[in-house]
């Protein structure tokens, strides 16, 4: 189709003009966005600043099922706001939300080049991103999505392409206190030491020692999803004082039969045994993943689908292929495959035992790697294509 095989060459700046374009349009359109939740940050902020900054005082005054430690650099984030803008603290976080999303996107194009993908490659990767709903949608809400995930893509692009790890720490601990699905990271540093280890193996063996990586994790999620399934069947086995306001919670949404929350079309017959409290999480994490909701429109439909579809069959190849025997990829692409799906395994995992949000919010820090997954694929098929070509 193109001349000597190859793809045209698009320059990135170019592909990058209909995200921008989007970002740009949703704001012109939409302005800035307050969700409930941005409300309830809201008070919690102007609890801390009532407060001076006292997080313990501050905290220990709010209405909330657990004491939301694992949001306090974030509601001190929104203080700070308020504190330099008064009323339109929300226009400094959406303001900030778009000079994340740079940041971002800038760090993803860093990193595949440092995989080694091709300019074709990345720029196709730029203009899926683009019409990702997820991606774009939230940079015009005060919400703390968007600048999570960015520091989240940071501490990532230091995992896999830096030899130096100390940075890590102090920025795992910013996260860890950003918002709670941080907590992924935790065992996701045990998951990259072993793939690194992994990594440096003959590239026939590595196939065998991932499967038994695979089958320690798959284990211990099993484990972690039975024990779980045991607490939210009946609350009063929670062994700790803290927390049990938000364990109880979940285990009303599991009587309730809640799959997605605050979707009906979604909800189940609620589980009468212990294995029906583990098919409930199940699916919740299957419609973790899934591209629409019966209550979409069918423009957000048939955007999700002709986007995310593409990019979840490119990651699956991607993953596909650290497993091959016969098709190697080089040994940075083969540590970033590993370490990134069980990134996004990891959180999915993580909100299937928690909620799984109305509007697949919560999905947003998978798009990065699940992008990132997908352009490996694509580069590794049309390497796959070239040899069988040869």
């Amino acid at each position: 189709m193109f001349p000597h095989g190859r793809f045209p060459r698009i320059p990135l700046w170019l592909a990058l003009l209909p995200l921008v374009a989007i970002v740009c349009f949703a704001l012109w359109r939409q302005g800035v966005k307050l969700s409930p939740d941005s409300q309830t940050y809201s008070l919690w902020a102007d609890q801390l600043i009532a407060d001076h900054f006292n997080f313990k005082a501050a905290f220990a005054k709010l209405n909330f099922p657990v004491v939301p430690y694992n949001y306090a650099l974030w509601v001190a984030y929104v203080a700070v706001h308020k504190l330099l803008f008064g009323n339109a603290w929300s226009l400094g976080v959406v303001i900030g939300n778009v000079l994340a999303l740079g940041l971002t996107t800038w760090l993803l194009v860093r990193l595949l080049k440092a995989l080694e993908c091709p300019n074709w490659g990345i720029a196709l990767g730029l203009l899926a991103m683009a019409g990702v709903h997820e991606y774009s949608f939230w940079a015009n809400y005060a919400l703390s999505d968007v600048s999570f995930v960015a520091l989240l893509t940071l501490w990532l692009v230091i995992l896999l392409g830096s030899r130096q790890w100390w940075p890590l720490l102090p920025l795992g601990a910013v996260l860890l206190a950003y918002r709670p699905p941080a907590i992924v990271l935790l065992p996701l540093v045990a998951v990259a030491i072993a793939a690194g280890h992994l990594a440096k193996a003959e590239p026939t063996q590595r196939p065998l020692k991932l499967w038994a990586l695979v089958a320690g994790l798959a284990a211990l999620a099993l484990v972690l999803t039975g024990l779980h399934a045991c607490i939210v069947a009946d609350p009063s086995r929670w062994p700790f004082d803290g927390g049990r306001g938000w364990v109880s919670q979940l285990a009303e949404m599991y009587q309730r039969g809640i799959i997605v929350h605050d979707r009906p079309s979604t909800y189940v017959t609620p589980p009468e045994s212990w294995l029906g409290y583990l098919g409930m999480t199940l699916r919740k994490f299957l419609y973790f993943w899934s591209p629409s909701a019966p209550e979409f429109s069918f423009a957000h439909k048939a955007i999700n689908w002709i986007t995310l579809l593409p990019l979840y069959l490119l990651a699956g190849f991607a993953v596909w292929r650290a497993f091959s025997i016969r098709q190697v990829m080089s040994a940075q692409r083969w540590r970033a495959v590993v370490i990134l799906s069980a990134w996004c395994l990891g959180l999915a995992l993580f909100h299937a035992l928690q909620v799984v949000d109305y509007d697949f919010r919560y999905r947003l820090p998978t798009i990065p790697a699940v992008l990132v997954l997908a352009v490996i694929g694509l580069t590794e098929w049309r390497r796959n294509g070239q040899n069988t070509g040869a």
